[in-house]
């Protein structure tokens, strides 16, 4: 069941929608219930005629190229070797 509450609080009145107990959107605070119910009806009117704007804010992370099993060997550091060079006489 679909309904809006208006609720009364210290800053005055605030409008909430509501499906199945769950809040949908609310509104900002009114000091004046009045005004918090021109809100409602105002989104009666105009809720059926609004449009609908598709907003994409994904972030697409580039994947790394997968690690190849010869690549992920331990690399171990050989000692370096010396040689014995004659000398010239």
């Amino acid at each position: 069941m679909h309904k809006f509450k208006l609720i009364k609080n210290e800053n005055g009145f605030r409008v909430q929608f509501v499906y199945r107990k769950e809040v949908i959107f609310w509104t900002e605070s009114y000091t004046k219930k009045a005004s918090a119910m021109k809100a409602i009806n105002s989104l009666k009117d105009k809720a059926l005629a609004a449009e609908i704007e598709e907003v994409d804010e994904t972030i697409v992370i580039p994947k790394k190229d997968p690690i190849k099993k010869d690549e992920t060997k331990k690399v171990v550091a050989k000692k370096p070797t010396t040689k014995k060079v004659a000398k010239k006489k």
